[in-house]
């Protein structure tokens, strides 16, 4: 009786654990089918349809893409932007600027928040893209006119003459066809000088604020010029006609923080005339440039200049001087200054 309860037992025992060892197996098996879906998922190429727009992201919270000119701006209400789209290529090669029939200079504008403007599409699937972008927009470009003339102003002070020649360029890289956003965070291309002015101990914040400044260029620079929209680069026009050069340039105001943009290519030497503030009373007070280096100052395309001068009665002194991107940076150069006593009356 004993031997056939347990004989009982040992067969309960036997189905018991071959239930739990089948379980177990369908476990099993149904986490690999699950991870075979997975990595099956995840190499599968992203689905796109084409017959949607391109999303493009021109990175409005970024500094590098401001047409205001105070530092950490962003684009203004109206201002607009031209995109073109290169023929696409096989082979992860750039298009080039107007080598698509279509989408040659497409008007983009800014207003409350977002762009408005004509839809791009991708052109298939298969293809590398390649997308332009520039500003300010010229309606007069086309897929043959992409180089746009413009002449620097000696008068920046309101901001206008500023504002029309600070060409910003973009390009993507190739890029096949994709559901996200394309970023497209433009860059400048001409060369700003920023000059803060500091107070120094003996003169009084109305003093300071009551003063005018211009910055010097006994070298010249260059007024009429050219930006290339297929290479996004900006330089003097081989004609410049009459005014050749300009001697000064009346930069933008906000504050005591000057900007003046100018033309790529456009030296200063040290020992001239750099900077000079002129007070009410008409006294000239005058920084002579000396920077370290080769005895001048080369403008860059893409580059600022910044300088931090403290005004004293007794002259000009130069606080710091660095050389950065003009969208971000850190300084790579550094000056001394030589202060020119003005005569008080």
């Amino acid at each position: 009786m004993i031997d056939n309860v347990y004989n009982v037992y040992k067969l309960f025992k036997q189905v018991k654990d071959m239930r739990a060892s089948k379980i177990l197996m369908a476990t099993a098996m149904t986490t690999a089918i699950f991870a075979l879906g997975a990595c099956g998922n995840s190499d599968e190429p992203e689905v796109v349809d084409i017959t949607k727009p391109i999303s493009l992201d021109f990175g409005l919270t970024a500094t590098q893409t401001r047409v205001t000119i105070e530092d950490d701006a962003s684009f203004e209400a109206g201002n607009s932007i031209g995109i073109y789209m290169g023929e696409p290529q096989d082979d992860n090669a750039k298009g080039a600027l107007g080598s698509l029939d279509k989408y040659n200079n497409v008007k983009y504008t800014y207003g409350s928040g977002s762009w408005s403007g004509d839809a791009i599409y991708w052109q298939n699937t298969s293809q590398y893209h390649t997308l332009y972008a520039y500003s300010p927009y010229d309606g007069a470009m086309s897929q043959t006119n992409t180089t746009i003339e413009f002449e620097l102003k000696a008068d920046q002070l309101d901001g206008a003459n500023y504002k029309a020649v600070d060409f910003l360029w973009k390009s993507t890289a190739p890029v096949k066809a994709r559901t996200d956003a394309l970023p497209m965070v433009l860059e400048h291309k001409m060369s700003l000088i920023k000059v803060t002015i500091t107070r120094g101990n003996d003169m009084t914040s109305e003093e300071l604020a009551a003063m005018d400044m211009v910055i010097n260029a006994p070298n010249g620079i260059k007024a009429k010029g050219e930006f290339d929209l297929k290479t996004g680069t900006c330089k003097a026009a081989s004609e410049q006609g009459v005014p050749s050069a300009l001697t000064t340039v009346n930069p933008y105001r906000t504050g005591n923080v000057f900007y003046a943009i100018v033309m790529p290519g456009t030296t200063f030497t040290n020992g001239d005339d750099f900077v000079t503030l002129t007070a009410l009373d008409a006294t000239p007070y005058i920084y002579k440039l000396s920077v370290s280096g080769d005895g001048s100052l080369a403008m860059v395309g893409g580059k600022k200049y910044e300088f931090t001068l403290k005004a004293n009665k007794v002259g000009i002194e130069l606080i710091q001087f660095t050389i950065d991107s003009w969208d971000a940076g850190s300084g790579d150069d550094n000056g001394n200054a030589d202060m020119v006593v003005p005569a008080h009356p």
